[in-house]
């Protein structure tokens, strides 16, 4: 009986992690003018990490993690006036509802702290 009820209660904690990141997905797609849309964005890197796309975290390195945009794709990051136009490096991150993870130095040029972010975004 019990391990009945473990299974139910792994099931049900599947299922609400994929709705998270399926709402996080639809929540960071909402499309602004311009092809701008509006995505949540955090911070992470520390040199000397692997990347994902090849090659070890610089320090001063300027770049972002998504999850499934090409490595080497460039987009263009805005918010409240300043603008940055990077390249994808990394995957990541896996935290249902945001879309990039920024390199500090990324996060630095659109004044982003430690904290989460909005920000707007473009393919370029």
């Amino acid at each position: 009986m019990a391990r009945v009820q473990v299974l139910r209660r792994r099931r049900a904690l599947v299922a609400a992690a994929l709705l998270a990141l399926v709402a996080g997905a639809v929540v960071g797609a909402v499309s602004q003018g311009g092809g701008w849309k509006k995505v949540v964005v955090s911070t992470y890197g520390s040199p000397g990490e692997p990347l994902a796309c090849g090659g070890r975290l610089e320090a001063g390195q300027e770049g972002v993690a998504h999850r499934t945009l090409p490595c080497g794709t460039k987009v263009e990051l805005r918010r409240k006036g300043r603008t940055v136009t990077t390249r994808v490096i990394d995957r990541g991150p896996y935290v249902a509802g945001r879309t990039f993870d920024l390199t500090g130095p990324a996060a630095r040029r659109l004044g982003v702290g430690n904290d989460l972010a909005s920000v707007e975004w473009r393919r370029r």
